[in-house]
């Protein structure tokens, strides 16, 4: 069973283990946040001890926000999941690629859209062209629908997955249009005022100069990315992945996602819930899934290559958690991370023969 007791030392562990500078855990059912506990410094080497307060990035997590705010727009009738791009956007029609003529918002939700990826984190530093790009939303629709697809293979007019920021992007984009509310208007209205989370874009340093610096461990040393350094992520990435939250807003947003997948409905319905999480195998909006042991879990992982998220619901079981931490790496996996699932998941679900664990 896990305790208040047990992820505390866990995260004690965690840090000293992974020379971490802080972590938070928190474990809930679909009805309340069971255990919330945090542990280290905001910036590492710094007697500057996290708090409840402190803001995390959750990266790739972002992607999920963007899916449940399409839910809920197409519950509200203002767009809907085969809406196309070009019915929004008619002015590029003449200028994109006959393969793109029929993308619609599932599609891009989806990362079935054959969109150039821009994942790797690191792209946009010292490059003149791309930062160029970035600036102007007009030239970067332009680009991306005149580009040859990253990914070739087409079934029934339908481009095989590839993970793409991209293709979110234009997702935001058509969610844009659709509303007359720029991203950071879709977050205030749907996430601030709808299920009343706080969040922020960018790094959690823009909140305040208290907030948490981001680390990345690169080649066993880590780097502390201080409010001056330059890297950021791409506006025209954001919704992608560059908001930041609390680890008690993240908790809550998993919570209600838990809430929706058993049935009860909140700010989305059920059914919506259900076609965000398992509307496809594998990928499906926002999120992986699949089945681990006999379980069937949803789930995403967050990472701009400085702090790392993630969340992992076990919805016949009424149990998830959520892992947050001020490090990452230029790769956005972090060992740390896997250790933590692993020594939490083996505990809830008595895994004593794990032994390796």
């Amino acid at each position: 069973m896990l305790t208040e007791k047990y992820i505390r030392d866990l995260i004690d562990k965690a840090i000293n283990k992974h020379s971490l500078p802080a972590v938070s855990i928190s474990i809930m059912n679909s009805e309340r946040i069971l255990i919330q506990s945090f542990g280290g410094t905001r910036i590492l080497g710094q007697d500057n001890r996290i708090s409840s307060d402190d803001y995390f990035h959750i990266g790739s997590c972002t992607k999920s926000v963007v899916a449940t705010i399409a839910g809920k727009m197409v519950e509200e009738g203002k767009i809907q999941w085969d809406t196309k791009f070009l019915d929004l956007y008619p002015k590029f029609k003449s200028s994109t690629r006959e393969e793109y003529q029929s993308l619609c918002l599932e599609d891009y939700l989806l990362c079935r859209a054959g969109m150039p990826a821009f994942t790797s984190g690191w792209e946009f530093e010292n490059k003149g062209e791309l930062s160029n790009l970035f600036q102007s939303r007009k030239s970067f629709i332009e680009h991306l629908l005149k580009c040859e697809p990253d990914a070739k293979k087409q079934v029934n007019g339908k481009f095989e997955f590839l993970y793409s920021n991209a293709s979110y992007s234009m997702a935001c984009f058509m969610l844009e249009e659709a509303t007359d509310l720029n991203f950071q208007e879709l977050i205030q209205r749907y996430l601030v005022e709808g299920i009343g989370i706080q969040a922020t874009l960018g790094w959690p340093h823009l909140m305040g100069k208290k907030q948490p610096w981001g680390h990345c461990i690169h080649k066993d040393r880590m780097e502390t990315f201080d409010p001056s350094h330059p890297y950021k992520v791409p506006d025209l990435l954001s919704p992608a992945g560059d908001l930041s939250m609390t680890a008690n807003g993240f908790a809550k947003y998993v919570k209600n996602h838990l809430q929706g997948l058993k049935g009860e409905r909140n700010f989305l319905e059920p059914a919506t819930y259900q076609r965000l999480h398992f509307g496809s195998d594998g990928f499906s909006m926002g999120v992986v899934n699949g089945k681990f042991i006999r379980h069937t879990f949803t789930g995403m992982d967050g990472s701009a290559g400085t702090f790392f998220c993630r969340a992992i619901l076990v919805p016949e079981e009424d149990f998830a958690f959520t892992i947050m931490t001020n490090a990452g790496s230029p790769t956005g996996e972090l060992k740390a991370a896997e250790w933590l699932t692993q020594k939490i998941a083996k505990r809830h679900f008595q895994w004593w023969w794990m032994f390796w664990v």
